[in-house]
Parts: structure tokens; C-alpha cells; sequence
């Protein structure tokens, strides 16, 4: 059915996997995700050109998330921060300092 080199390579990926399950280490308890997390948008007139905030609590990051328009539309992440630090985003400006228009916006977290 399988060649002999087949069954070995399907040997070692078989051990490769176990071994990196055995040696992964469990996530500390106490590491929680961000908590109180608020998200507002960022308007230019009445158009969404942006999002920022923050999260009040726990030990893990988040970021701003938004959607933009420009170019058939695509996601942009603002940077990762701590609790209680402002992650900020926007879509960007023309050469005349217009900002580009988003339609949707959130906020990622991580523990």
C-alpha cells in the first residue's frame, strides 16, 4: 500500500508532532484577555475615517480594526497596545489631505 520511504516519513511526522505536543507549554492562568474595552469611531464631517480606544483591564493587548473603501476595500490593524494605552487607525489621505472613507470598524484583542 505505502512505500517503505513513505511509511517512515509518515513515521517521523507522526513523532515530530507528538514531540512538539509534549514539549508545549500550557498558558499561564492568570493571563487574561484585555476587559472594558471601548471602540468609538473617527468621523471627517459625517463620513467614518477611522476608529481608536481602549481596554480598562487584564494582562493581554488589542488593537483597532477598520475597513476602508479604498482600492475595492481592505482591512487595516492599528498596533497592538496594553491596557489602558489608545490603539489608533485610519484609512489613510489623498494628496489633499481628504481621508479615504471606511464603512466598518472593532477592535482585535489578544491574551
Amino acid at each position: 500500500m505505502f512505500s517503505k520511504a513513505s511509511r517512515q516519513s509518515l513515521r517521523l511526522a507522526v513523532v515530530a508532532v507528538v514531540a512538539m505536543a509534549a514539549t508545549t507549554v500550557a498558558a499561564d492562568p492568570a493571563a487574561a484577555a484585555p476587559t472594558g474595552c471601548s471602540y468609538g469611531p473617527v468621523y471627517w464631517g459625517s463620513n467614518l475615517v477611522g476608529t481608536d480606544g481602549t481596554c480598562s483591564g487584564g494582562t493581554g493587548q488589542h488593537r483597532a480594526v477598520l475597513w476602508c473603501l479604498k482600492d475595492g476595500g481592505k482591512l487595516v490593524y492599528g498596533p497592538w497596545k496594553n491596557p489602558g494605552q489608545f490603539s489608533y487607525q485610519d484609512c489613510g489621505s489623498n494628496f489633499w489631505g481628504t481621508p479615504y472613507l471606511a464603512s466598518y470598524y472593532s477592535y482585535a484583542i489578544r491574551n
